[in-house]
């Protein structure tokens, strides 16, 4: 049973502040401008990623990811769910990592490349064997969490795009050790590139 973790609160609220700040952004004045050449649209992606968490020394663990965005030229609202299992390194340290998650984005400019920022709520499932004489743990849990993330979109403008993007995870709970030992706050990082049309 994963425990509550009370420095995520503010993570919490920064979350759902991001989340909806995206959608707020797409004034109507702002999509039906004919200057802007991204069509509205709902887009449907897969794409590969690489994992890690904070702590671990078993590298980026390869994995994949699907998502549906409705997307306008200045917001997304969407999700999409990343897996990745795996890692194993010399000592038999592994982790494994699924989510599910509902956010926003949004992009600065409407035009074929632009940054974007996202936020949102993730459901996840942790699971971390960390095999080390010194630093042995062995524990999973699943639960909510906020998520961040900083990407670049590209082909904007045509009918298909790549998006490249980096995103912290940010359970609002520990994970706790079958052993008996202390709890850890297990952070997922993953770097992931998607196509969608």
């Amino acid at each position: 049973m994963p425990t509550f973790s009370p420095r995520s609160a503010p993570l919490a609220l920064l979350a759902l502040l991001l989340a909806t700040a995206g959608v707020a952004h797409a004034e109507p004045s702002a999509t039906a401008r004919a200057a802007d050449p991204v069509e509205s649209g709902v887009y449907i992606g897969a794409g590969v990623l690489g994992a890690s968490i904070n702590g671990s020394q078993t590298g980026l663990l390869g994995g994949g990811l699907a998502q549906l965005y409705y997307e306008t030229p200045h917001a997304a609202i969407g999700g999409d769910v990343r897996i990745a299992i795996g890692g194993e390194d010399t000592e038999g340290s592994a982790f494994q990592y699924l989510a599910f998650s509902l956010g926003s984005r949004w992009f600065p400019w409407a035009g074929d490349f632009t940054p974007f920022l996202g936020a949102g709520l993730v459901y996840a499932d942790l699971q971390y064997d960390d095999m080390g004489e010194a630093t042995y743990f062995r524990g999973g849990a699943a639960g909510l969490g906020g998520f961040a993330e900083l990407g670049l979109a590209a082909f904007r403008t045509d009918s298909s795009r790549l998006t490249l993007s980096v995103r912290a995870d940010l359970p609002f709970f520990d994970v706790p050790d079958d052993a008996g030992g202390e709890a850890r706050y297990l952070m997922p990082i993953s770097v992931a590139g998607t196509f969608a049309f």
